[in-house]
């Protein structure tokens, strides 16, 4: 990315396939709130690598910008509810089958 308006989004919409990646993947998982909590914690983690990885491009190729883009890691509120709309689904379609 050439300034640090596209780098923010460009790590953001890589936070955010990390979102849709654990949303379809708690489906699948045996035990769903132990995949949810470490679910979280690698979340945040993988916000803080973004972050810095992005922060570091832009300081490294002298990007100008406002950086108000950087707000885009706000998508982080989304992950649980995404995750617990599908925990919500898969209850439902187990109460639906017995």
């Amino acid at each position: 990315p050439a300034g640090s308006e596209e780098t923010w989004f460009v790590s953001g919409a890589a936070y955010g396939l990390y979102i849709v990646f654990n949303s379809v993947v708690i489906a699948f998982s045996r035990t769903p709130w132990k995949y949810f909590f470490a679910s979280m914690g690698l979340s945040i983690a993988f916000m803080v690598v973004c972050f810095v990885i992005a922060r570091g491009w832009i300081v490294f190729r002298n990007a100008h910008g406002s950086d108000e883009a950087s707000i885009v890691f706000l998508i982080i509120m989304y992950h649980p509810v995404a995750l617990l709309c599908v925990m919500f689904m898969r209850w439902i379609a187990g109460k639906l089958k017995a």
